[in-house]
């Protein structure tokens, strides 16, 4: 699916967890979550985000607003809609 990182996690892989050490990840999800109010569910979500935060240091950057109408319960950031033109 989508960039094709789920085979990554397959069976027993864990190629993430193994980038990213246990204690670190607890310092850095905790950081997220006090510091930008985003939920970090694992290793490979605090892969994403990272780089998330490296291409975007600030939400002003993004284009999307966060904690609108309809936001991410994760994230805040709002959920985009798409109708079925696309």
């Amino acid at each position: 699916m989508g960039s094709g990182a789920t085979a990554l996690n397959v069976g027993k892989s864990t190629f993430f967890a193994d980038l990213i050490p246990p204690a670190v990840f607890a310092i850095e999800a905790r950081a997220a979550l006090e510091h930008d109010r985003v939920v970090i569910k694992d290793a490979e979500h605090l892969f994403y985000y990272r780089e998330f935060r490296r291409v975007f240091p600030t939400d002003a950057d993004v284009g999307v607003a966060r904690f609108a109408s309809d936001p991410c319960v994760d994230c805040g950031f709002q959920v985009r809609v798409i109708d079925e033109c696309g």
